[in-house]
C-alpha cells in the first residue's frame, strides 16, 4: 500500500492493456469467514484468515461486498463466503466504489492501476490509464462520471476517456468524496482542501500542514482525518478542529451519515460519535492491526477492514459469530 504508507510520492508506469488473463493472479477461491469468539468485542469477525493488507471496501448490499487490498487483492462477499478475484495485477488497490445497483464497479490502485468489473464474464477488465499516478480514491455519480484522485491530480471518466483536472495545487491527494460531480471534496499532504467540480476549483483552509488521508461526509456534513489524530469538521463557512485523539498517530478512515460518525486508525481503535459526544468501540481482544477502511449502509451495519486480512462488522450479533 505504498500510497498511504509513505509521504514520500512514489511513482510507478502504469501497466495498460485490455483484459487480463483470470488465471495470472489467481489465489484460488478464499477462504470462508472466521467464526472467532472474541471477549469485549462490540464487533463479529469476518475477517479472512490471511495477512493481506486490505484498503478499501465497498458494497451495494450486505450480500455483494468487495475488498481490495495490497499486492493486487481483490475478494467478494456473496452472502456466505469471500471469495478471491483475480486482479490481473500485483500493484496495491487502494479504492474501490460502485453503482448502487452494483451494476459498475471500479477498482484503482498504484502504477495507475485502473479496472472495471464485468459482471457477465465474472472478471475484472483493466482500462488503459493514460497518466503517470499512484490512485488512491474514488468517487462516482454514475458510469460516465467517475472521479479519481492520486498522487499525480486528480483524473475524471466521461464514459468514453480519461482527462486530468487543473488543480490550484499541486500535491499528492489521498481521498476524495462528494455528493456529485459539481461538489467534490479532495484532501492530500501538506493540509490540502479542495472543493469543486467540472466548473473549477478553490482551495479551502485547513489550517494545517499535516498530511489529511480521508475525507468523507453526508450531505452538506463533511470531516477529514489526517496524520496525529486529527480531526476536521466542515461548519459551513470553514474547518474547525472538533476533536484531536492526541494518543492516535494516524487517522486512516471515516464512515459518515446524517446521525452517527466513525473514525479508525491504529490498534484497532474505533471511536463513534452519536451528534453529542465520542465513544470508543471495543474491537476484540489481541486486535491491534491499522484500520485503512470503513464503510456501511448504516451506523448498525458497518464495516471494518485493514491489516492481516481483518474485517469487523458493527454492531456485534447476538450469537456473537461471523455476523450473518
Amino acid at each position: 500500500m505504498i500510497s498511504r504508507r509513505f509521504l514520500a510520492v512514489a511513482l510507478t508506469l502504469p501497466l495498460v492493456g485490455c483484459q487480463q488473463d483470470p488465471a495470472a493472479d489467481d489465489d484460488s477461491a478464499g477462504p470462508d469467514i472466521v467464526d472467532q469468539e472474541e471477549t469485549g468485542s462490540d464487533f463479529d469477525d469476518m475477517s479472512l484468515g490471511t495477512n493481506v493488507t486490505l484498503n478499501a471496501m465497498w458494497g451495494s448490499g450486505p450480500s455483494d461486498l468487495w475488498l481490495a487490498g495490497d499486492g493486487g487483492a481483490l475478494y467478494h462477499y456473496t452472502g456466505s463466503n469471500w471469495t478471491a478475484t483475480p486482479s490481473g495485477t500485483v500493484s496495491d488497490l487502494n479504492a474501490v466504489w460502485g453503482t448502487a445497483d452494483g451494476s459498475v464497479v471500479y477498482v484503482v490502485g498504484d502504477g495507475g492501476f485502473v479496472a472495471r468489473w464485468d459482471a457477465v464474464a465474472g472478471a475484472w477488465v483493466q482500462q488503459e490509464f493514460p497518466f503517470i499516478s499512484n490512485l488512491t480514491g474514488i468517487a462516482g455519480f454514475g458510469a460516465d462520471d467517475v472521479w479519481v484522485s492520486g498522487f499525480g491530480g486528480l483524473f475524471h471518466w466521461d464514459g468514453s476517456s480519461w482527462s486530468a483536472a487543473t488543480l490550484p495545487v499541486n500535491v499528492p491527494l489521498r481521498s476524495l468524496w462528494g455528493t456529485s460531480g459539481q461538489d467534490l471534496w479532495l484532501v492530500g499532504d501538506e493540509g490540502v482542501i479542495l472543493h469543486g467540480g467540472t466548473s473549477g476549483w478553490e482551495q479551502v483552509q485547513s489550517g494545517e500542514t499535516r498530511t489529511l488521508n480521508v475525507v468523507r461526509g453526508s450531505g452538506s456534513s463533511v470531516w477529514i482525518a489526517g496524520q496525529g489524530g486529527l480531526l476536521l469538521r466542515w461548519d459551513g463557512s470553514g474547518f474547525a478542529r472538533d476533536a484531536n485523539f492526541a494518543d492516535e498517530n494516524n487517522l486512516w478512515s471515516l464512515w459518515v451519515d446524517a446521525t452517527q460518525v466513525f473514525v479508525a486508525g491504529a490498534n484497532a481503535r474505533v471511536h463513534r460519535y452519536d451528534g453529542a459526544e465520542w465513544g470508543e468501540l471495543e474491537a476484540g481482544d489481541g486486535v491491534q492491526v491499522v484500520l485503512y477502511a470503513l464503510f456501511g449502509f448504516g451506523p448498525s451495519d458497518l464495516y471494518a477492514v485493514g491489516g492481516n486480512g481483518t474485517v469487523l462488522h458493527y454492531p456485534r450479533s447476538a450469537s456473537g459469530g461471523d455476523g450473518e
